[in-house]
């Protein structure tokens, strides 16, 4: 049994797991499966890509090496990308940290396709953060209904953001990028 402060917690802790890898500088990641084989292989075989909660570690840390387990640095997820991007389906352009919200709930869902949890629930859990939503989990619901929880507040958010847009701000960068020519090195600095 979880008692009130540790669901309190618990949901904290899940609601917030992205903004914490966000806010890394740097994640490693240590492919204990690897074969001594060549990089490819090695990182095609691991299982790491296949666990639904390193989704996040993958894509909110500005970035992530990988090591294989006799600590040899198999690259970066910026130097690996296309491979990545062969054996997740997840855009490099995901990869390089441009805003997830750029692209469709249904290529965001795409990317937990081939991932498990041990919890069915888990799956909903680990899409909060690339989502940007807030739900308490609910263990014991059932993955068709805890991803109907997710649907819904997907769509409040998006209800809730044209609301307060009279245009869609990529609309406007690009219009602004054709009319005034391309943005100036570093400007963002």
């Amino acid at each position: 049994c979880i008692d009130k402060t540790s669901k309190a917690e618990l949901s904290r802790s899940i609601n917030s797991m992205f903004h914490w890898y966000r806010n890394a500088t740097r994640c490693y990641v240590y492919l204990y499966d690897d074969s001594r084989d060549t990089i490819e292989s090695e990182i095609r075989r691991s299982k790491w890509f296949t666990r639904g909660w390193t989704l996040q570690e993958l894509l909110a840390p500005a970035s992530v090496e990988f090591f294989s387990s006799d600590y040899r640095p198999l690259g970066d997820k910026t130097s690996l990308g296309q491979l990545i991007n062969m054996i997740t389906n997840i855009p490099r352009s995901a990869l390089e940290r441009i805003p997830l919200s750029q692209f469709s709930a249904d290529e965001r869902m795409s990317w937990m396709e081939y991932r498990e949890t041990k919890l069915e629930e888990d799956k909903v859990c680990s899409l909060l953060g690339i989502f940007g939503v807030r739900i308490p989990p609910v263990y014991g619901e059932g993955r068709a209904s805890a991803f109907k929880r997710l649907q819904k507040e997907i769509d409040r958010l998006d209800t809730c953001t044209k609301d307060l847009r009279l245009t869609d701000p990529r609309d406007d960068k690009n219009r602004i990028e054709e009319t005034k020519g391309g943005l100036l090195d570093d400007s963002y600095c």
